[in-house]
């Protein structure tokens, strides 16, 4: 079995925090598609947060 890609391992801790597991057919499907290369994780990092203070 080839090693999973950082995408792949990426997508499995998403899918794991935001459906509970990787046991279900859409997070299946899902990481079925990430490794054909039909899906991909876009990350993206802010350079700045801000925030108000409404009070």
């Amino acid at each position: 079995m080839r090693k999973a890609c950082p995408t792949y391992r990426i997508a499995e801790k998403i899918i794991t925090k935001y459906m509970g597991g990787l046991d279900n057919d859409l997070a299946r499907w899902i990481l079925n598609e990430i490794r054909q290369g039909n899906e991909a994780v876009l990350e993206i990092t802010p350079k700045y947060y801000s925030a108000w203070s409404f009070a």
